[in-house]
């Protein structure tokens, strides 16, 4: 019930809330983690010591499967402030009872 999304907006880093905005007409979401996917010398995008993000890889967890999966056929190669988005379904590598702490 997980997505990877590579190749978000430089402008969405550190801003999980826009993230969820942009997501949640898929479905429900219960967590957004958000991290840089490079740096590199630019004038556009998000400074960061004088570079500019290359993008913004995000894993989103919806409440439901099928969500994510909607989110991905809609996602998959589709563009978002003029940067061209790819998203996989994501699986844990630990076993459920041990996320849920179980184990």
């Amino acid at each position: 019930k997980s997505i990877l999304v590579n190749g978000l907006p430089s402008s969405l880093f550190g801003s999980t809330d826009a993230i969820i905005s942009h997501f949640s007409k898929f479905g429900k979401i219960e967590r957004v983690v958000a991290d840089p996917i490079g740096i590199k010398p630019t004038r556009k995008g998000t400074k960061i010591g004088g570079l500019g993000l290359a993008g913004v890889r995000a894993l989103i967890t919806f409440q439901k499967a099928n969500d994510a999966t909607d989110a991905l056929f809609e996602t998959d190669t589709s563009v978002l402030g003029g940067s061209r988005m790819c998203a996989t379904m994501h699986k844990s590598k630990f076993c459920p009872d041990y996320l849920k702490g179980k184990s």
